[in-house]
């Protein structure tokens, strides 16, 4: 019996490495790995077909002028903190990536790219759709300056959106923390945020209504708050044009949310905000985000990737 449960550990060990490696490949290789689905948000009102485009590879094509040459090779590695927050009376879990030769000495500060979760999931969703590897694949090739992730976790996220204290404690008490432990770039040009699902509606209302904290904002499979799409058009109105953050929005063609993403898209165009939007085929679930991490990334780091003049 010993023998057997001893084969069967091998067995799992083995195929758990395989299964972390597809998910970071799947755009090439791995498409038909299986991933549990994230639950259906609560509006089932899909709209009109549109035609699925596909989703550009945002990585700047590599040459002297963009290359940014790194001494080390090793990855990078996550931590998970807990931050007490006075804002919501209760700690505040996060993790954070470090890059791939952080604290030697060749970089003392770093852009963030903070990224939330979907609802339901946690602040490992994004390192289990493969970010971490991917960041460190960025960043070992020279693409990017090397950069860091931050992650928190909304543990409660039933809760209203109205007078919720989720994104006081992100504001007031994560990014300072964040910017004085973690030798973080303190100048909008180096920070973005983005999300998944609800996380994607809560980066949309950050980053908007800060615009003077946030460079990029990425929404993936956006739902919206309700009223958001309301209020969409004083938020972008009060924005200095020079001011105007990058914009990402994406979704699968087959998504429940697909309404409210495609209004709130239109809001953009009509206003005359440039902003980067994709219709791909695909569902509300993480085999979607999964196949589209990749964009996502390489369209958040172009700011990084060249480097501004001195």
């Amino acid at each position: 019996m010993a023998e057997n449960h001893h084969f069967f550990s091998k067995i799992l060990s083995v195929f758990s490495s395989i299964l972390s490696f597809c998910l970071v490949l799947s755009a090439i290789g791995c498409a038909g790995l299986a991933v549990n689905p994230a639950p259906t948000i609560s509006n089932d009102q899909v709209g009109e077909a549109f035609t699925a485009v596909p989703s550009p590879t945002a990585f700047l094509p590599t040459s002297p002028e963009n290359q940014i040459v790194i001494a080390c090779s090793q990855p990078g590695i996550v931590r998970r903190f807990e931050l007490h927050s006075a804002a919501m009376n209760e700690i505040l879990p996060f993790s954070v990536y470090y890059p791939p030769c952080y604290g030697n000495g060749v970089q003392d500060v770093y852009p963030a790219l903070y990224l939330l979760h979907g609802q339901t999931f946690d602040d490992t969703q994004w390192q289990r759709l493969g970010i971490t590897l991917l960041a460190d694949h960025l960043i070992q090739t020279g693409r990017t300056l090397p950069f860091l992730i931050i992650m928190p976790y909304e543990q409660f996220h039933y809760r209203p959106v109205k007078n919720n204290q989720f994104p006081v404690a992100l504001l007031d008490e994560l990014l300072p923390w964040v910017e004085s432990n973690l030798h973080a770039k303190s100048e909008r040009y180096w920070r973005a945020i983005g999300g998944i699902s609800r996380g994607a509606s809560w980066a949309v209302r950050l980053g908007l209504q800060h615009w003077d904290l946030f460079g990029a904002i990425g929404a993936h499979s956006l739902p919206t708050f309700n009223d958001d799409l309301e209020k969409l058009p004083q938020w972008l109105q009060i924005i200095p044009p020079d001011k105007m953050p990058r914009i990402y929005m994406d979704i699968g063609n087959l998504d429940p949310a697909i309404k409210q993403a495609r209004q709130f898209e239109e809001i953009l165009k009509e206003k005359g905000i440039r902003h980067d939007w994709y219709l791909n085929e695909g569902r509300h679930n993480e085999a979607y985000w999964q196949a589209h991490i990749s964009d996502y990334l390489g369209w958040y780091t172009i700011p990084w990737q060249i480097l501004p003049s001195p």
